[in-house]
C-alpha cells in the first residue's frame, strides 16, 4: 500500500500583480463613468454651445464667469461621489467592485484598516492642484516600486490571497 503524504497549506497575502490592479481600476472607472459622470453630461452640454470645439471650451469658460462658476460647482458635486466610492468601499468592504472582480483587496500594514488610511490612499482622484501631480507620480511609483506612493504613505497595500503548499516533496 502506498504511503499518502499529507499536504500542509498556508494562506498568505502577497502584493497584487500590477495587471490585476490596472484591470480593477479600469472596471471602477467604467462604473464611475456610467453611474456618476454620465448623468452630468447633459448638464455640461446644455451650458456649452454646440458649435464650439473642445479646445475652445477653456476660452469660452474664461470669458463667461457664470458658466465657469456652474462648471466648477458641478465638478465638485461630481468628485464627491467618486471619492466616496473609493474611500467607503475600501473602508467598509476592503475592496471596490473592480478589486472584488479581480480578487484583490486593500489591507493595512498596521492592523485594522482605518478611515484615514482609506482617505489618504484615495486622494489621487481629486482633480485639483496639487493632487493632479499624483496622476503622474502614482503610476510611475507603481511601475518602479510595485506599489503606489499613497499606499506607502498610508501604510496600506493592495493584496491577493495566495496558498503556500508545503510537504509535497
Amino acid at each position: 500500500m502506498a504511503k499518502v503524504r499529507s499536504v500542509n497549506t498556508k494562506e498568505m497575502m502577497i502584493n497584487a500583480p500590477i495587471n490585476k490592479r490596472l484591470i480593477a481600476f479600469a472596471i471602477d472607472l467604467g462604473i464611475i463613468l456610467f453611474f456618476i459622470l454620465t448623468p452630468f453630461n447633459k448638464l455640461f452640454q446644455s451650458m456649452i454651445p454646440d458649435n464650439i470645439s473642445f479646445t475652445e471650451i477653456f476660452s469660452y469658460t474664461q470669458t463667461n464667469a457664470a458658466i465657469a462658476s456652474k462648471i466648477n460647482m458641478m465638478s465638485i458635486f461630481m468628485i464627491i461621489p467618486v471619492l466616496l466610492y473609493f474611500i467607503l468601499l475600501d473602508y467598509f468592504v476592503g475592496q471596490t467592485v473592480g478589486k472584488k472582480l479581480m480578487n484583490i483587496a486593500v489591507m493595512s500594514e498596521l492592523g485594522e484598516l482605518t478611515l484615514w488610511q482609506c482617505i489618504l490612499r484615495n486622494i489621487v482622484v481629486l482633480p485639483f492642484f496639487p493632487f493632479i501631480i499624483l496622476w503622474v507620480v502614482e503610476p510611475i511609483y507603481l511601475f518602479t516600486q510595485g506599489r503606489r506612493l499613497l499606499e506607502r504613505l498610508s501604510k496600506t497595500r493592495t493584496v491577493q490571497r495566495a496558498l503556500v503548499i508545503k510537504g509535497l516533496f
